[in-house]
C-alpha cells in the first residue's frame, strides 16, 4: 500500500492482549528495531520501528514523519535534508495497548546512497498528556550501489560524474535513455531511477549537472557548461555496449527537463524526450515564479544578458526539436509554473513537432512519481519501437 512518495507498508502490528515482556517502567520506548540498514538490490531500505508502552493505559499515534538527512557523497551545497509524512501508517497501527509494544515495518526509497533518517512521533495518553518521540536509523550502501560505481568524464578540464545501469539480462540491441536529475538531486540519488528503467530492457546514463554530485562547478542552471557535460554524457551512452543508437532519449526534469529538449535541438538523434516539470522560457519563469529566492538564482546562476537567457530558452528554438516530446507538468507547480509547459506545446504543435503532454490537475512541482512513470513507459514503449 503506497503511503507517500517512497514509503510502502509491508507489514503491519499485532496489538491484542498485554505483552507479558513489557514490564512497568517510568517511560515508553520508540526506537528502531534495527539501527543499522542497507539498501536492498531495489534500492529500498527496509525499516522496523517498535513502540514499547510500560503504562497500564493505552497509547495514541497522532502523526509520523521523517526526517532524512542524506550524508552520503556529492556537493554540500545542495540540498540534504529532507520530510516526508507517514501519518497514514498509523492508520494500521493507532494505538498501542497498555503493557504491549507495537511494530511498523516499511520500505522507503533509497533516496541517497548514506544517510541518518530520523522518525519523530507524535502521540498522547489516555489522559490526553502528549508524548514526542524520535528513533533514528543510519543508513548505509547495500550490494545495490556497489554495482554501479561513478565513472567520471572530462569536459573542459571539468569533472562530469555519470553512472551506468545496464538491464539485468542485456540484450544484443537496447534502447538507450540519459537521465538528468533536478535540484538537489545527482547521478547516485537517482540510481533507484535509473534501476527501475534498467529493468524494462534500457540501457540507463545517470549524469550529475556541474555543481552537483560529484561533477566540477560551478552550477549554471541550463547553460554552456551544463550542455557540454550532458553532451558528453550522451556520446558516452551511444558508446555503451548493445546500445541502439537508432532508439535514443533523454528524460530530464525540473532544472534538467530545458537541457534535455535543448539536447534534441543539438542532436538528431534523440528519438525521444520526457521533460517534465521543466523550464523553457527564462523571462516567462523569472515572472511567475511564487518559490522565494529562485529569481536571485536565475540571476546568480544566468546573469542579467539577454543572449544568455536567450540560450536558456528551448522555447525560442521549437522548431529545432528533431524528437517525439512528452511534457509532464503539475497544473499547480508555484516553482516553474504550468503556463511554461502549455505554452511550450503550443509552441512545439505550431512547429510540427510530435508533442504528448500529461497534465496533473492537482500536483504541484514534484508530480507523483507512479503517475509520471505510467506515462513515461508508455511513451517510450510507442516512440521508441523497433
Amino acid at each position: 500500500m503506497a503511503l507517500a512518495a517512497g514509503v510502502a507498508l509491508i507489514a503491519s502490528c499485532a496489538l491484542a492482549g498485554a505483552n507479558p515482556h513489557v514490564a512497568a517502567a517510568s517511560a515508553p520506548r520508540f526506537f528502531p528495531v534495527t539501527p543499522e540498514v542497507a539498501a536492498d538490490e531495489g534500492f529500498n531500505w527496509p525499516i522496523g520501528l517498535r513502540l514499547v508502552n510500560p503504562f497500564e493505559t493505552g497509547i495514541y499515534l497522532d502523526s509520523l514523519r521523517a526526517v532524512i538527512e542524506d550524508t552520503g557523497p556529492g556537493d554540500p551545497r545542495s540540498e540534504r535534508v529532507s520530510r516526508q509524512d507517514l501519518t497514514a501508517l498509523l492508520g494500521i497501527l493507532p494505538a498501542v495497548a497498555g503493557r504491549d509494544s507495537g511494530d511498523l515495518s516499511l520500505t522507503m526509497s533509497a533516496a541517497a546512497e548514506r544517510a541518518t533518517i530520523t522518525f519523530e512521533l507524535l502521540a498522547h495518553t489516555a489522559s490526553h498528556e502528549p508524548l514526542h518521540f524520535a528513533a533514528t536509523v543510519h543508513a548505509v550502501p547495500g550490494a545495490g550501489w556497489g554495482h554501479y560505481p561513478s565513472l567520471f568524464l572530462t569536459v573542459d578540464g571539468r569533472r562530469v560524474e555519470v553512472v551506468t545501469v545496464r538491464p539485468p539480462h542485456p540484450e544484443a540491441s537496447m534502447p538507450g535513455l540519459l537521465f538528468v536529475h533536478g535540484h538537489g538531486g545527482d547521478a547516485r540519488r537517482m540510481l533507484r531511477m535509473g534501476a527501475i528503467f534498467a529493468a524494462r530492457g534500457y540501457a540507463v546514463t545517470l549524469v550529475s549537472m556541474p555543481g552537483y554530485g560529484q561533477s566540477d562547478g560551478p552550477a549554471d542552471l541550463m547553460g554552456p557548461h551544463t550542455m557540454r557535460a550532458l553532451m558528453a554524457a550522451f556520446v558516452d551512452l551511444t558508446r555503451t555496449p548493445g546500445v541502439d543508437t537508432t532508439r535514443l532519449a533523454v528524460y530530464g526534469i525540473s532544472r534538467g527537463a530545458g537541457p534535455a529538449v535543448e539536447l534534441a535541438i543539438q542532436r538528431r538523434d534523440v528519438r525521444a524526450v520526457v521533460a517534465q516539470s521543466g523550464i523553457y522560457d527564462l523571462w516567462a519563469v523569472y515572472r511567475g515564479t511564487q518559490l522565494p529566492g529562485f529569481r536571485d538564482t536565475i540571476l546568480a546562476e544566468a546573469g542579467s544578458d539577454s543572449s544568455a537567457w536567450r540560450e536558456r530558452s528551448p522555447a525560442l528554438r521549437a522548431g529545432g526539436v528533431h524528437a517525439a516530446v512528452l511534457l509532464i507538468h503539475g497544473e499547480n507547480d508555484t516553482r516553474v509554473p504550468a503556463a511554461q509547459a502549455h505554452a511550450f506545446q503550443h509552441a512545439l504543435e505550431a512547429a510540427g513537432v510530435t508533442v504528448e503532454a500529461h497534465f496533473d490537475p492537482e500536483a504541484e512541482h514534484a508530480v507523483p512519481r507512479a503517475e509520471a512513470l505510467r506515462a513515461v513507459f508508455d511513451f517510450l514503449h510507442r516512440t521508441l519501437a523497433e
